[in-house]
Formats: structure tokens, sequence, C-alpha cells
């Protein structure tokens, strides 16, 4: 397949692929503390960051003023999580969350609950990617830098992070550090779409399988030297290895790839709302099943299709609510349809004063 002149404006297996991602991230939020669970959360979040990235529209994006960049993401993205947030903090500070001074709902918001940080982190990235695209900075350049800071990150930040935290306020007022620290892995995939669409041909699938295979259990090996000095740098060194020949393989693979799967489809489609609303009915399940089964596989299983049994029929019947889909799940599709009908009819009424 000739993925260098093929630029398609749709790729079917991607939106698969973040569609199967989504799920995941409710079953890692499923599992128990096991090796298992650690290896989900080592590659599941740069690869989502990674197809968040690829699939960004390099055409449109240099198009977009700063306004219209915030305003093209106010309803798919700062709304809908500004509901969750309330949401959230509403159930966890109840009546407190009324008595919040300037600073602490700062630190809220810089520092959300829980699975919250994705969003601003997404928005984050989105933000420099329009700035590099729009002063042309160079993308090997800026490749490099974001890779020195996850580097950085996992190798030596990560462990003091906390008495950085206390030392440095500017340190602090960064926000959640998840913010800068997969920027590298999103520009990364962006990158290879738009500037090096050479290099996802380059290495073979059975060479990238092979490498991953390998990687895999060395890098789960690093959950067993805990506090030893050489975890972080171990740890960096094949972290790295290994999601960027994820990321390569995936992208390389599924770029030509039609994967026809309903469930797969709405759940790419209400990610974002899987994402914001998931952890509540998995909590609430939790309470009602932990003291019947202990940490284990029956655990996960009925937490998980549990969750997803629940929540994917409940997004399907309230997206028929037009406020809800559009403020709640930031679901633009009708409102994109409304646009294109008050346009054709504004042409109509042009077309209909130029013939009298």
């Amino acid at each position: 397949m000739n993925l260098v002149n093929k630029k398609p404006t749709y790729y079917p297996g991607i939106d698969a692929l973040k569609g199967c991602l989504i799920l995941q991230v409710v079953l890692t939020h499923a599992l128990g503390d096991n090796n298992f669970r650690f290896l989900m959360y080592t590659y599941h979040m740069p690869l989502f960051m990674a197809v968040s990235g690829f699939l960004i529209k390099q055409e449109r994006l240099r198009k977009l003023s700063f306004g219209a960049l915030i305003k093209k993401y106010l309803y798919r993205l700062i709304i809908p999580w500004s509901v969750a947030f309330v949401f959230y903090n509403g159930i966890v500070y109840k009546e407190q969350i009324f008595a919040f001074g300037a600073m602490e709902l700062v630190e809220k918001i810089i520092y959300p609950y829980y699975h919250l940080w994705f969003i601003p982190a997404l928005l984050v990235m989105i933000c420099c990617l329009w700035l590099i695209e729009k002063y042309r900075i160079n993308p090997t350049v800026v490749l490099i830098i974001a890779l020195i800071t996850t580097l950085a990150w996992f190798a030596s930040f990560q462990w003091i992070d906390k008495r950085l935290m206390e030392q440095s306020l500017l340190y602090k007022l960064l926000g959640d550090k998840r913010n800068f620290i997969y920027f590298f892995f999103f520009y990364l995939s962006y990158v290879l779409k738009n500037y090096r669409r050479d290099l996802l041909g380059y290495f073979s699938h059975k060479k990238l399988v092979a490498l991953i295979v390998i990687v895999t259990p060395v890098l789960v090996f690093s959950n067993y030297i805990k506090g030893h000095p050489i975890r972080p740098y171990y740890y960096t060194l094949f972290y790295m290895l290994l999601n960027v020949s994820i990321i390569h393989f995936v992208l390389s693979y599924l770029i030509g790839y039609k994967i026809k799967s309903q469930i797969l489809q709405f759940s790419n489609n209400y990610s974002m709302v899987i994402y914001l609303y998931h952890y509540i009915i998995l909590v609430t399940l939790h309470e009602w099943i932990a003291p019947y089964f202990g940490e284990g596989i029956v655990q996960t299983v009925l937490l998980f299709f549990g969750t997803c049994a629940i929540l994917l029929p409940a997004i399907k019947i309230l997206s028929g609510i037009h406020f809800i889909d559009l403020y709640v799940f930031g679901n633009t599709s009708r409102l994109k349809k409304s646009d294109s009908i008050r346009s054709s009819m504004q042409g109509l009424e042009v077309a209909k004063t130029k013939s009298q």
C-alpha cells in the first residue's frame, strides 16, 4: 500500500481503534492492582493521545484564528467538560463547592478530579499545535523538545513531583504534568501523518510485533524493582521503546484498514461522554459488588460489563434530547446541520433578491 501519496480524510480503522481504546479505559479502571493494570496504564494513554493527534486535520487547523479554535472546541470539549467538572466536584465536596475561593477553584481546575485531567490536557496540546502551525516552527525541533520533556519527567521529575509541588509555586501552577508529558506521542502521530508519512511504511509489521512482544515482559519486570535506583531509567527506556513501537505499528496497520463494528463506532462517536461519566457508574457498582466479590477477575468482569451495559444504552437514549446531546455530550452534528440549513436559506434569499 502506498502510504506516502495516499492521504484520505477519513480513517475508519483509526476511529475503531479510538472506540476500542475508550472501552479499554473503562476496563483499566475496573481492574485491581496487578501487572495487567500496570501494563494497560503503560500504553493506553500514549496511544490515545497519538490517535487524537493523528485525527487533527492540518489544513483546517492552519486556517483558524485562536478565537475560531476556541469556538470550534467550545461545544465539543469545553462545555461538556465544565458540566462534568461541576458534577463530580458537587458529588465530592457537596455544599462546600459554593465556598471555594478563587485560588482553590483554580487549583481544582488545573488539578481536576481523578480522570478529568484528559480534556484540559488535550486542549493544551491542541493550542500548542495551533501555535506551532501558526508560526511554522520546525517539526523536528518541536519533536526533540517534546521527547526531552517526556524523558525528563519519567526519568527524574516524576519521582520528585511532590517535593517540587511544595517548594515551587511556579511548578505547581503549571498544573497536571500530564498536560505536557504526553505531548510527544500526540505530536509524533501528527508529524507522521503530515510531514513524514513515508516512515509509516519503513518498518515491517512483523519486526514491530516482535519488538513489542520482546519489550513488554521486560517492561513489566520494572514493576518488581520499585525502589531500586536504576528503576526510573530502566522504566523510561522501555516505556518509550514500547509506546513508539505500538504507535508506529497501529498507525501503519490501521491507516488503510476498514473495521465495521457498531459498538466501536458508537464508542468512538461518544468517546468523551464515556470517558467523563464511566467512573461514577464504576464506583457505584463497585460499592454494590465489592462485599460479595473480592479483587479478582470476577469483580473486573462484572464492573466492566455492568458499566458498559448501563452507560452505553443511557447515552443512546439521552442523545435523543438535543440539549443534553449538545451541552453534555458535545455532539455538534445537529449544530452543523442547522448552520448548513441556515447558510442554504441565506443563499436562496440572496439568489431570489438578485433575480428580482
